[in-house]
């Protein structure tokens, strides 16, 4: 494996890093917000 396709990997496990977290505090935030209104 070269540097340019350790470097693409990277982006990609990051990318899916930020995506899973941002799901996650997404769902907990909204949880939090309905069991307010609620």
């Amino acid at each position: 494996m070269n540097t340019k396709q350790k470097q693409i990997l990277a982006w990609v496990l990051l990318s899916c890093a930020v995506i899973i977290a941002g799901v996650i505090l997404g769902g907990i935030t909204g949880k939090l917000v309905l069991d307010h209104i609620i």
